[in-house]
């Protein structure tokens, strides 16, 4: 669901239209069937507010460059900066000021939650966070993941290397189904060596890791948990033990007997890079999977710098002092990544009983976020947006 679906939107543009850049930039897609010259859904118009373009990546961050791009698309269409306004899940961009920040996620997760269909038992009841107390769990922790990016591929490796996975729940979907080679020069390009150091290579945009990429180990990609292989559709099922319906939405659930059986989750978001031309802002996009873990457990965020910051802004609280959070503050993305270990050492170093004591004293701050977010206001989220475009079409 786009933001578009609530405000009335006047379809601009057909499929034939709009070249691969704009679609790429704005994460849009085209009403009707694909062989059909459908409406593209992430350009329109609101007349009851104005005149101007809405040019919707709500749910996503945009860079720069992907802005650029699509505004030299859009010329011959008569859209430029002057009669456009960028709706954005982004909350530090850019050169452009004809952006609207609105946090199309967190809008999303209130729906979810408040709706009650893929985790009715949220909030927790007294009666099971008692429970909770007491139920000692098998696993330390889970770590969730799709798509494979380069710091996902950092991140679980660097769990294999030191036995952790045999302790936790692992997952690594391979969606794009791309294949070893693929990953491995992915891997390789983020990967600094002191030693073998490129001029090409910025210092916020690389991780120091000294361990070769582990070519057995990914050779096994994907590593699923919850989900089967579909190679009819080249996509992903439900497991029925997990799913007896049969029914699942990857990006929005976790199945509960997870949920139970771990203490703690190790969350990599979308973006992770400070500043490498893609993603342009790095104190972005909190996205379904950091409300994934702090709604459930004490996490660690493997995201951009400041996240945690962003989620106290939306009166979230985070898990410091009982987890060392300085990690958020640091901008290197080679020294946040070790940091983030450095924790996950610690936290892993500890017995069952110190974990579960752990677990237990991070029960209230579980608690407190998942009624914040039951509590929101979500009209009052929507009410704003649609004020916030009136300003913006009356600016020039």
């Amino acid at each position: 669901m786009k933001i578009n679906t609530l405000l009335n939107p006047k379809f601009m543009f057909r499929r034939s239209d709009i070249t691969d850049r704009v679609a790429g930039a704005l994460y849009g897609g085209f009403e009707g069937h694909p062989t059909e010259d459908g409406f593209f859904n992430s350009i329109y118009k609101i007349e009851e507010l104005g005149d101007k373009f809405i040019l919707d990546s709500d749910s996503e961050a945009t860079s720069d460059h992907e802005l650029d791009g699509m505004y030299e698309d859009l010329k011959p269409l008569g859209v430029d900066v002057s009669n456009s306004i960028i709706l954005t899940n982004n909350v530090k961009m850019s050169k452009y000021d004809n952006m609207i920040t609105f946090p199309f996620i967190l809008a999303q997760w209130i729906r979810i939650i408040q709706d009650r269909e893929s985790y009715p038992y949220v909030p927790y009841t007294k009666e099971y966070i008692e429970k909770l107390k007491t139920y000692k769990k098998p696993y330390k922790f889970m770590c969730l993941n799709g798509e494979v990016r380069e710091q996902r591929l950092y991140l679980v490796q660097e769990l294999h290397r030191k036995g952790y996975d045999k302790k936790g729940l692992v997952s690594l979907m391979d969606q794009g189904g791309y294949g070893l080679d693929t990953y491995r020069r992915n891997f390789n390009g983020r990967r600094y060596i002191p030693h073998q150091r490129s001029e090409n290579i910025p210092n916020d945009i690389f991780i120091e890791y000294p361990y070769e990429f582990d070519e057995e180990y990914f050779s096994k990609l994907p590593f699923l948990l919850d989900t089967i292989e579909d190679k009819e559709s080249n996509n992903w099922k439900a497991k029925t033990k997990y799913w007896p319906d049969g029914q699942l939405e990857a990006n929005r659930q976790i199945p509960k007997q997870f949920i139970e059986d771990c203490y703690l989750q190790f969350t990599s978001e979308t973006t992770y890079w400070s500043s490498d031309g893609r993603y342009h802002h790095k104190m972005d996009c909190v996205s379904e999977k950091t409300y994934k873990s702090i709604l459930f457990h004490p996490s660690l965020i493997f995201g951009s710098p400041g996240n945690l910051t962003l989620l106290k802004s939306y009166g979230f609280k985070t898990f410091s002092p009982l987890l060392d959070e300085s990690y958020d503050e640091i901008k290197s993305d080679s020294d946040r990544f070790w940091a983030l270990f450095k924790e996950i050492d610690r936290l892993m170093a500890l017995s069952e009983d110190d974990l579960h004591d752990l677990f237990v004293e991070c029960l209230p701050i579980i608690e407190y976020n998942q009624n914040q977010i039951f509590n929101m206001d979500y009209n009052s989220l929507i009410d704003k947006v649609r004020k916030e475009i009136q300003e913006k079409m009356k600016n020039n």
